[in-house]
């Protein structure tokens, strides 16, 4: 044992003695400051010194009202606004407060009282009881859409029209790893604000999913209906709703339209082909049916596509007016990305096709391709990449990124001709359905690229492997026609949003009056404009910007963001950004033989804006910031550099 060993009590002693002392040490150095004539310092100071000495006083005294009471509300109110941003607990939020009220800053006690002024600015009272009701074996919480649309109001007397245009979201979402307890939420978002967040409007909460269409229903519809017929005030100004269209996965939709779903032989909700069971699954067509019509749909023609309960009644959303066929788009984020693609890496990686398998060695080069893709992945993308031995663990953005982007130099070389040339039919139709401002220039291309990719399908992996996802590319042409690029009504918003709602469930029990509360925090924090930003960057390099903020994006003087386009399609490397004159530009070197990445299916660089080049300007000039197109995901591959315009914020 060692020689200075201290037992517990002993060291307790120590420590309580080495306390004792320096508290002595602390009030005799105090009491000798109070005897070395302080006072005399003061009578010798001027007025002016005694002000300022009082001045300083008085700022560091935190009971002084009149200086800290306007201080002290800015404080709370950037308090109350982190509590309700990071969901802060009520412990760890009351603990800060008593750290900082024990270092002299006024602020509130605790955090009841620190959001008792933000909800008094707003007129709600946190106690309100929310609006629940019971559906066996669950519940139903309203929260209310005059109510959420109110919660809006500043913003929308700002920027929107008297018809407000809305896009509906409903699928199920389980609350907890160890429980079975999931939520069946009705979102709401503003069509013409593409930027604009989720909203809640009301939820089922159960074991399972709702057990009545029409009674989950209900509330929603009837309230819908009131509010387009009678409209509601907002300032002086009327606003009446729209529902523009309803986003959905596969098995949601046939829940909501009340049809049968995509395990049945009658199962697409866009044509009447009929599918066959072949090796134990259901087959379609290689080609689409006659197409199912909104008229067919209310006069209920097709018997065997309505469940029972709808053969004879009225469905509740009828009631709307909502066409029950085209206001049902396909989303692509389960219909292309978790389902099509995710099906045919697959099928790729487990060898499961007709032409020359992939290798160990091949398989290998495919993960240390897409490592080495992750380096020059810019900043929009939210996912870098992963190994493809983890596919069945990548999340929809990870398959969307590979399909659209980074598919055509993985793929390259390493997959069989025939098999990366059936990739890029799927990689180009589903580019020119994603443009912002072109789809519908692109629709019969898109249309053509869709039959030809599932009719390649059938032959590469197989007739059986037809399944619904892959026959519905086959309508997906008409949704682009009827709402524009898939972007429009694509469930990653949604998808996103889902994830906020569980994390405001923090315990098992009044799930609905958490619900309630953290919608309700959220929407009194809503900004009535738009947030500023400053557009050049505060960094320099000779004299330079490093950094230029667009409306959606950003540009950087460094890798991996410090590429565009110009409007003459000529691809840029961005050294740094300059102001002369009151004008900004982009200062960089210009590649000057940029060409077509491929040929086939369409021209790359013509039709997508697709284009690789090796040589780089040694010269660099000065390009005007409105002479800007987009900005550019670039890959070193060989000697050549590929360019691939990406599609956040792209018009080709």
């Amino acid at each position: 044992m060692c020689d200075n060993f201290v037992s517990k009590r002993h060291l307790r002693r120590l420590v309580k003695k080495e306390i004792e002392n320096f508290s002595n040490c602390t009030r005799q150095t105090l009491t000798d400051q109070e005897l070395s004539a302080p006072i005399e310092i003061n009578q010798s100071s001027n007025e002016g010194s005694q002000s300022e000495n009082f001045n300083i006083h008085d700022e560091m005294n935190p009971n002084d009202t009149s200086f800290s009471s306007e201080k002290k509300d800015c404080i709370d109110r950037k308090l109350a606004s982190w509590v309700i941003n990071n969901r802060v607990s009520n412990e760890c939020c009351n603990s800060l407060l008593s750290i900082l009220k024990s270092e002299g800053i006024n602020v509130a006690l605790c955090k009841e009282t620190l959001l008792k002024a933000l909800y008094a600015e707003n007129s709600y009272c946190p106690n309100e009881s929310p609006s629940i009701s019971q559906m066996p074996p669950g519940e139903y919480f309203h929260f209310g859409l005059e109510k959420a649309l109110m919660m809006h109001g500043q913003y929308l007397l700002l920027n929107a029209k008297s018809e407000l245009l809305l896009d509906v979201f409903v699928d199920g979402m389980p609350l907890y790893k160890s429980s079975s307890t999931s939520l069946w939420p009705i979102l709401c978002s503003f069509s013409e604000f593409k930027n604009s967040q989720p909203f809640l409007i009301a939820t089922y909460i159960g074991k399972s999913k709702p057990p009545d269409v029409k009674d989950f229903l209900k509330r929603f519809v009837e309230e819908y209906i009131y509010l387009k017929n009678e409209g509601f005030k907002i300032g002086d100004k009327y606003f009446t709703p729209k529902i523009r269209l309803f986003v959905c996965d596969t098995p949601a939709r046939a829940f909501l339209t009340g049809t049968v779903g995509h395990t049945s032989a009658q199962g697409c909700s866009k044509c009447e082909q009929e599918a066959s069971y072949k090796n134990k699954r259901l087959n379609y067509a290689i080609v689409p049916g006659n197409a199912r019509t909104d008229e067919a749909f209310l006069a209920r023609k097709s018997q065997a596509y309505h469940i029972q309960q709808f053969r004879s009644e009225t469905h509740p959303l009828e009631l709307c007016n909502i066409k029950m066929v085209t206001q049902f788009p396909l989303d692509t984020m389960h219909l292309i990305d978790l389902g099509v693609f995710k099906k045919m890496l697959r099928l790729i990686l487990q060898n499961k096709h007709t032409k020359s398998k992939l290798n160990v060695a091949e398989i290998n080069e495919l993960n240390r391709k897409i490592l080495y893709i992750a380096k020059y992945t810019p900043k929009e993308f939210a996912r870098k990449g992963r190994l493809f031995d983890e596919v069945c663990r990548w999340k929809a953005k990870e398959f969307r990124q590979v399909v659209l982007y980074t598919g055509i130099i993985i793929f390259k070389n390493i997959l069989h001709e025939d098999l990366y040339t059936h990739f890029l039919l799927l990689h180009t139709a589903y580019r020119m359905v994603s443009c912002p401002s072109n789809c519908h220039k692109n629709l019969q291309c898109v249309q053509q690229l869709m039959e030809a990719f599932v009719a390649d399908f059938a032959l590469i992996y197989g007739s059986d492997k037809i399944s619904y996802n892959v026959h519905n590319l086959l309508h997906l042409a008409k949704c682009v026609e009827n709402f524009g690029n898939v972007e429009n009504f694509s469930s990653y918003k949604y998808e996103n949003f889902l994830q906020t709602l569980k994390k405001d469930c923090r315990k098992p029990s009044y799930i609905s009056q958490q619900l309630n509360n953290r919608c309700m925090e959220r929407h009194l924090l809503l900004k009535t404009n738009d947030p500023k930003f400053l557009p050049l960057g505060q960094k320099h390099r000779n004299n330079l910007f490093m950094r230029y903020k667009f409306d959606t994006y950003f540009l950087s003087g460094k890798s991996p963001d410090n590429f565009c386009f110009t409007m003459s399609m000529v691809p840029i490397k961005v050294y740094g950004f300059l102001v002369d004159s009151g004008e900004e530009y982009v200062v960089g070197n210009a590649f000057t033989d940029a060409v077509s990445l491929f040929q086939y299916p369409v021209d790359s660089k013509k039709c997508l804006g697709i284009c690789k080049a090796k040589t780089l300007n040694i010269h660099r000039e000065k390009i005007n910031m409105r002479d800007i197109y987009c900005k550019i995901f670039c890959v070193p591959d060989g000697e050549y550099f590929v360019f691939i315009p990406i599609l956040h914020h792209c018009q080709i």
